[in-house]
């Protein structure tokens, strides 16, 4: 659609195919050696406690979102640089802009998403307690193992 043969760094496209099968890999591994209780979003009171092989798990997600990362940068650049002579801007097919803007995102979001599953896999694999109030956590999540939520101050 951009007229454009391959994509601008085709062995990185490579080289994200095959994190994203390794990443598929050892998620699936994972969820069946002891699988997730937690459900896609990992939430950290619930993931912190509970008693399931969530690392693998965990570190599978961690290598698909570099994966998607690596994807997201080859069409940005693609996008920007091989497009064909005639062919500005404004004249790109709705497609083209759809995968722009989905790379941008992806782009954004997708650190930041890793940076969460690495903490909640670092506090669950190394008891850290980085979500734990009893040890000098953050006093807004609900402590799981005790049952106990945190007191709601009033400010009137």
């Amino acid at each position: 659609m951009l007229g454009a043969k391959d994509l601008a760094f085709p062995r990185l496209n490579l080289a994200s195919f095959y994190l994203y099968v390794l990443g598929a890999i050892v998620t699936l591994a994972g969820a069946i050696a002891g699988g997730t209780d937690t459900g896609w979003t990992f939430y950290a009171p619930y993931s912190d406690n509970t008693p399931t092989r969530l690392v693998p798990v965990l570190v599978g997600i961690f290598i698909l979102g570099i994966s998607s990362i690596l994807t997201a940068i080859n069409f940005i650049v693609t996008t920007h640089t091989l497009r064909s002579k005639g062919l500005t801007w404004m004249n790109m097919p709705l497609f083209v802009w759809a995968i722009y803007a989905t790379s941008i995102i992806m782009l954004l979001a997708t650190p930041v998403l890793g940076m969460a599953l690495l903490l909640v896999g670092l506090d669950h694999g190394l008891q850290l307690g980085l979500f734990d109030p009893a040890v000098g956590g953050d006093p807004v999540c609900f402590n799981i193992s005790s049952g106990s939520i945190p007191i709601q101050r009033s400010t009137s």
